[in-house]
């Protein structure tokens, strides 16, 4: 069981300091990166993908917060670090359409004086006692609503870059909120993907996983 009250929020721990920078993640993660062959279908693959993994990991403090299940702690950085995938994925074609060189996303949370720039004021906790479940699951929905932006892009309803970062912040006070480090996730999950496609994406090997040896990787 996760201890709430350690979880500390000011500004610098919201500043990117990881040891796997999202520059370098988004750049390690487009190795894997399939082309379903537009601009459209490849984003619309990355908003299902963020979709399933915001509920797999939803599924696993369900378990904690309702059935007392302790936090299998690898299967959540597991889940954090296919979340960031998609993210990556989803910058990464943004990015190239705009014919930006490198990452907007990370230029955008780099040039950033503050990272909780991206998230209104209204929404952060006014003391240490509401850290709990309630506020993880906001947290959730936060991600849920931009999800939900970046599928409306192309009806020009949202600023993709914008809504990009707010997941990406939302996804580090998750990883404070559960004490996991988010460089960790990034860096485990570009293991995974080496054991699951150790030259680049195929669909046969997409579908053929060697799940043991990927969550050996994982417990490393």
């Amino acid at each position: 069981m996760f201890n709430i009250n350690s979880i500390l929020f000011n500004n610098n721990k919201h500043k990117n300091t990881s040891k796997m920078e999202i520059k370098e993640y988004v750049i390690a993660a487009a190795r894997t990166l399939p082309d379903l062959g537009s601009e459209e279908k490849n984003k619309l693959h990355m908003v299902l993908g963020l979709k399933t993994e915001v509920r797999e990991l939803c599924d696993i403090i369900k378990r904690d917060f309702a059935y007392k299940k302790e936090i299998d702690k690898v299967h959540a950085k597991e889940e954090i670090g296919d979340l960031m995938w998609y993210l990556a994925g989803y910058d990464t074609i943004h990015s190239k359409n705009k014919g930006a060189e490198g990452s907007l996303l990370a230029s955008y949370v780099v040039n950033s004086v503050n990272s909780l720039d991206f998230i209104p004021n209204s929404e952060l906790p006014e003391s240490e006692s509401e850290k709990d479940e309630f506020w993880f699951f906001k947290r959730i929905c936060e991600i849920d609503k931009q999800i939900i932006y970046l599928f409306y892009i192309s009806y020009g309803y949202a600023n993709e870059v914008i809504s990009l970062s707010k997941i990406y912040i939302e996804i580090q006070r998750i990883c404070e909120y559960l004490g996991i480090d988010l460089s960790e996730c990034m860096s485990k999950n570009i293991e995974k993907l080496k054991v699951r496609y150790p030259e680049k994406f195929t669909e046969e090997l997409a579908v053929n996983r060697n799940t043991e040896e990927e969550r050996k990787k994982l417990e490393e």
